[in-house]
């Protein structure tokens, strides 16, 4: 009988703490979300001290301003730009990469999105290859 006690209290603490952490507002979490047109690009074939720039377009998607905290990239060679405003909800932004064509020969590199969106980082890639100079 003490052991039935036992669970039935253990039961009904256990359903307090789940109705406790649940929403109770009814509006769901809010979050910004980032949604890119799309996270990779080819240039194909690049001339030498060519253009190697690229702007990825992503909207918020989210019913929280989007702020981007940090853009990085994988290497030197390649240098991302980026508003530091957030990002209302429907809105677009856009983050900006420089690819240095001055190293002829294939490439992959990647861009790093932080922000505060559900999915905290985002990998953009980039990928060609730079024709030798004639």
């Amino acid at each position: 009988m003490r052991r039935l006690q036992i669970l039935a209290l253990l039961v009904l603490a256990s359903t307090f703490v789940a109705v406790g952490q649940t929403d109770q507002s009814g509006e769901g979490e809010k979050k910004a979300e980032i949604t890119f047109e799309k996270t990779t690009h080819d240039y194909g074939k690049i001339p030498y001290k060519g253009d190697g720039t690229y702007k990825f377009e992503f909207e918020n998607t989210g019913n929280k301003p989007l702020v981007l905290t940090n853009v990085r990239s994988s290497c030197g060679c390649t240098v991302p730009k980026w508003s530091d405003k957030p990002i209302k909800p429907g809105e677009k932004g856009s983050v900006e990469v420089k690819y240095d064509t001055r190293s002829p020969g294939k490439f992959t590199k990647y861009v790093y999105v932080l922000s505060n969106a559900k999915d905290n980082t985002v990998r953009l890639k980039i990928t060609g290859t730079v024709t030798r100079q004639q």
